[in-house]
């Protein structure tokens, strides 16, 4: 596994980080412009109590695909680190699946790959999972729901991230 870097990644500036305070109904619609846009979402309240950073890698996997009939597969694989200061259970999720085709897909679930990780300070959880697309090139990003064990719950943004099978190609 690749070391963690401990400088946090830049993206939001000073105004848009003090309006995304957990709790704050307009925090979910700002971090959600700033996925779509295709920009690398640092949590909007990183150093803060309630802070949680997730990183994504896709590969795509040819003998699981069938591309005659419209179905690429995607792995991928999720980092969850807690560099906030509370602890945190991580309660639901919400994925976003966009296909090169416009067609988007909304999943939602209690925790992840069966498990609902609680992370203490500088923890980190990984999992591994998969994306069905009917074209070779589409996104996803979307949200974990996380509880502090002092009970505040707070979003924990997944940044956009590009699933890109054979032939697939960013202009």
């Amino acid at each position: 596994m690749k070391p963690w870097p401990s400088a946090p990644l830049g993206g939001l500036c000073d105004v848009d980080r003090r309006r995304l305070r957990p709790g704050n109904p307009e925090a979910r619609r700002a971090v959600l412009r700033f996925l779509v846009r295709g920009r690398r979402v640092p949590n909007p309240v990183a150093g803060s109590d309630y802070s949680i950073d997730v990183r994504a890698e896709a590969t795509f996997i040819a003998p699981r695909s069938n591309p005659e009939a419209n179905q690429y597969f995607f792995a991928y694989r999720i980092t969850i680190r807690n560099v906030g200061r509370a602890a945190a259970k991580l309660l639901s999720r919400h994925w976003v699946i966009t296909h090169g085709d416009g067609h988007v897909e909304e999943v939602q679930g209690d925790g992840v790959v069966g498990e609902q990780p609680h992370l203490r300070p500088g923890e980190a959880f990984e999992y591994t999972s998969a994306a069905v697309l009917r074209t070779p090139i589409g996104t996803m990003h979307g949200e974990y729901r996380m509880l502090a064990d002092d009970g505040h719950t707070f979003l924990a943004p997944i940044p956009v991230f590009r699933l890109l099978g054979p032939g697939a190609t960013l202009h």
